[in-house]
């Protein structure tokens, strides 16, 4: 899958465009095929470098996708959005 994505802290230029393996759904998750994804204050802060707890906290190693909202639909069509940090 194609995945905007940073592997380093920084402003916009940090954001580069990449190939990625695509996901696979574990126990009680659903796949989405995300149609659209927020990228906002928290991304920002995150791709910043400068949040280190709370709510917008990172979430594992470099490199990272930011956009914790997503919309998107199931494989059965149907059409969801969420939270994903």
């Amino acid at each position: 899958m194609r995945a905007m994505r940073f592997g380093r802290f920084g402003g916009p230029e940090v954001l580069e465009e990449a190939d990625v393996p695509d996901p696979l759904a574990g126990p009680g998750e659903t796949l989405v095929q995300v149609e659209a994804a927020g990228v906002n204050f928290g991304d920002i802060k995150q791709i910043a470098g400068e949040h280190t707890d709370g709510p917008y906290a990172p979430q594992g190693a470099l490199p990272r996708i930011p956009g914790m909202e997503v919309v998107g639909r199931t494989e059965a069509g149907r059409r969801v959005l969420g939270y994903v940090p």
